[in-house]
């Protein structure tokens, strides 16, 4: 059982009051009161259907992959929130987690090879990490093509499937 007041403005004719009233309330009484939440007392404080019931602040949440927020229905649909396991990587494009792909040395260094060679570029491999494109795993490739007679910094990445297919470049050449 709690006990609130609430506040009230009555308007009558042009003239408005501004009044307050002492009131019991206990959970089940029908009313959601300011002390009672959705967690606490589900009875009257329930939760629409697009909602969850946050239970640390006791309030309703709207559900929102990117929110940093879990809930119990984003677990399949938004690894961005519910996080990844097992060295999964999350693809941000599908909601899902999804296994790495594997790639061998050899083959990534044939295709960052065939690349600067149809580009005329020089460049050494900083970095590869696992990445996804659209709605699959793939590899990214950093390379730094920066020379001593570079105005500016040069980066490129290669973005490869499985099968070292490359699926997408972007540079800043």
């Amino acid at each position: 059982m709690s006990i609130g007041i609430a506040y009230y403005l009555n308007q009558r004719n042009q003239n408005t009051t501004i009044g307050s009233k002492l009131f019991v309330t206990k959970c089940g009484d029908g009313y959601c009161s300011s002390v009672e939440g959705c967690s606490s007392c589900s009875v009257d404080c329930r939760c629409k259907d697009t909602e969850y019931c946050d239970k640390l602040s006791d309030i309703c949440r709207i559900e929102a992959c990117g929110d940093e927020i879990c809930s119990e229905k984003e677990k399949e649909t938004c690894c961005q929130d519910c996080k990844c396991q097992n060295y999964q990587i999350c693809n941000k494009f599908t909601g899902r987690c999804q296994m790495p792909i594997e790639v061998d040395n050899t083959r990534i260094s044939s295709v960052v090879k065939n690349y600067l060679d149809e580009k005329g570029v020089t460049a050494v491999l900083l970095q590869t990490k696992d990445t996804y494109y659209q709605d699959e795993a793939a590899k990214e490739l950093t390379l730094n093509c920066t020379t001593s007679e570079s105005k500016y910094p040069c980066s490129i990445t290669l973005i490869i499937d499985s099968r070292g297919n490359l699926l997408a470049d972007f540079s800043t050449v």
